[in-house]
């Protein structure tokens, strides 16, 4: 999808390297430079989880850049995909 960066969400930074994911995706959006839109609060524009258990609904979220480099890492739509259906089914909706 254009427009999206997508970030597996890790439960601490030990289980990042460790490899361990909450099985859900935030999806950072992207301004037409390609970099990711922030508020004014500093936070990132993005769709993300609302509970902390595998493919959970998804809502409007605000992650900090912290939080995002610390307990988060970038993957691929095909993957994002595969773990995280309830936000692709969100950002295919009609509007």
């Amino acid at each position: 999808m254009k427009g999206l960066r997508f970030y597996l969400e890790h439960p601490t930074g030990a289980a990042k390297r460790r490899g361990e994911h909450d099985g859900n995706v935030v999806a950072v959006v992207l301004g037409k430079d390609g970099r990711a839109l922030y508020n004014t609060t500093g936070t990132v524009e993005a769709v993300g989880a609302v509970y902390f258990y595998p493919n959970s609904p998804v809502c409007g979220v605000g992650p900090s850049p912290e939080y995002l480099q610390k307990r988060c890492k970038r993957i691929a739509e095909p993957q994002a995909r595969q773990i995280h259906p309830n936000l692709f089914s969100y950002l295919e909706r009609p509007c």
